[in-house]
Parts: C-alpha cells; structure tokens; sequence
C-alpha cells in the first residue's frame, strides 16, 4: 500500500472516530438532560399536588379517607397529564380510576419524614419503612417550610407522544450530522492524504533518477517548513553537494588520466629526438613474441644501423 493510501485511512479512521464519538457523547447527553428535564417537570407537579392534597385535607391521611389522590389529581389538574377515552382502567393503591387514565412522566412513591410509606407502589406496602437506599434517592415536599413528606422516582420515565416525537427529531438529526461528518470526513482525508502524499512522492522519483539515471543534481520543490519540508530541503543540498562532488571527482579523474598518458609517453619515446626508445621495443617485441607462438605464425626481425647516430 502506498503511503498516501496509509495516511487517507489514517485520516478516515481518525475522522470517523471522532465523528462517531461526538455523536455517541451528544445523544448520551441529549438524553440525560431531557431525562432530567422531564423528572424535574415531574417532580414539580407532583409537589404541587401533594402540597394541595395536605394543604385542602389537612393531613395526607386524612385526605386519603375523604378522597383518592388520584381522584383528587384528575380534578384538579387541568389539563391532565394523558388521558383515554372511558373505559380503560389503571390500576393503583388508591384503586381503580375508570373516568380517566394517567399516565405520569415518572412514577412517584410517597414517605413521610420518618422513611414509612404512605403512598406506596408495586413492591411496597403502605407503613413499611423504605430501605436506606430508597431514601437517599427521597425529594422533601414543605408546606409552609416543614417537611411533610419524601418522594422517591421508581421506575423508568414514561414519555409522552410529544416527547418520544422529539427525541425522535432529535435522533434523526444527530445521525444526519454524523453521516454527514462521515463524508466530510472521506473528502478532507483524501485531499489532505494526497497532498500530503505529494511531496514524498517527488523525493521517491527523486532518488529513484539518482539511482538509475545517475542524475545528482536533481532538485524537489520544498512546499512547506514542517518535516516533510525540511527531509525536501536536506534532500536538495545533499543531491546539490553529491552533483558538486561528482563533478569534481570527474575533473580529478581526467587530469590523472592526461598525467598518467603523459608519463606514459615520456618513458617510451627519447625525449631529445622523439624516437621510441628501447622500452617500447622490449613492450612490443614481447607481444610480438607471444601472438606467434600462440598462433604459430613466424617472426622475423630487421635491425638497421644509422651511421654516426651517436
């Protein structure tokens, strides 16, 4: 794989990652925040009916003997939380409500200050004293300034139609964002994987001409100041220094080889008349020699004498 290969998955991967992740902590977040919207909502208004009940009857037992808190709810709640037509029955501890159904964000079950159930729910009977646990999650309820009873959230929230549309609407534009970081994400990480890719890519065309064609002085474009930018300005003064080298090497080898043909010429001609001289005889007499036996052809030599040569 090529390197601008590796460094576009890398990218992806890196983008989608982080694309997924935001997406994952933002819903995480939508739905703790609307979940703790929805319970203080509930809360609010179910404070605010048991503050009514106590505060028209007296005492929350009293008011149980005179009328259900449900019935009280459903009278004086306008409008209500959920309701269905006649006929559907929601049973409770106060007993069946056939006029209506309710249908509450949270589902609460009432303490009184001691930790004692007085509004109790599926699991728990009316006068046992809550578990530890239970109460810690307890939410005092004041009427004028006294702590006349503890409510604990049991269960899970139920959404309205309204609500569940919402996060719905929500969900689709989280996933909207994120499919669309996705694709931001493979656009960016291909362009910036190619340009990155790019000049490495020169400097291997680069040393690959070095190499085969034997081109030293072959220079790159230094296109930025980071790593990438400073290898390409190394590259550039070591391909400029090997080209100087190779170009003086060359030099030297040239003059080395007009000395050594001049020292060559010297030791076989005389240098007063120009004549070769007795070592070139003896060099070619030699290889006379060697061609005629080798091939067995015959070898003759003429000598001639110049008067008063010397």
């Amino acid at each position: 794989m090529t390197l601008q290969g590796k460094l576009t998955i890398a990218l992806l991967l890196t983008s989608v990652a982080g694309a997924l992740t935001v997406g994952g902590v933002a819903y995480w977040m939508l739905m703790r925040d609307f979940r703790q919207i929805v319970f203080e909502q509930a809360f609010q208004n179910f404070q605010s009916d048991v503050k009514g009940y106590i505060s028209r009857y007296g005492s929350w037992e009293e008011g149980r003997q005179r009328e259900p808190f449900r019935e009280y709810v459903l009278r004086t709640r306008r409008p209500p939380l959920a309701s269905a037509p006649v006929g559907n029955r929601l049973p409770g501890p106060e007993g069946p409500v056939t006029r209506h159904r309710v249908e509450a964000p949270f589902l609460f079950m009432l303490l009184d200050a001691d930790g004692r159930v007085m509004k109790p729910v599926q699991g728990y009977r009316r006068g046992q004293t809550a578990p530890e646990g239970v109460r810690r999650r307890a939410r005092p309820i004041r009427v004028g300034g006294k702590v006349v009873a503890l409510a604990v959230p049991i269960s899970a929230p139920n959404l309205t139609s309204s609500d569940r549309f919402y996060l719905a609407a929500m969900r689709k534009s989280l996933i909207a964002g994120v499919v669309f970081a996705l694709a931001l994400a493979v656009v960016i990480g291909f362009v910036l994987g190619r340009r990155m890719a790019a000049p490495l890519h020169e400097l291997r065309q680069a040393l690959t001409a070095m190499g085969r064609d034997g081109d030293l002085g072959r220079q790159v474009l230094v296109r930025s100041g980071d790593e990438i930018g400073i290898l390409a300005n190394a590259f550039n003064e070591m391909s400029s220094a090997l080209s100087k080298a190779q170009k003086e090497l060359r030099q030297t080898n040239e003059t080395v080889q007009a000395q050594a043909d001049q020292l060559r010429d010297l030791s076989i001609r005389d240098p007063l008349t120009g004549i070769y001289n007795r070592r070139f005889f003896d060099e070619q007499a030699t290889t006379l020699h060697r061609q005629a036996l080798r091939y067995g052809h015959p070898l003759s030599v003429m000598i001639g004498d110049l008067d008063h040569f010397k």
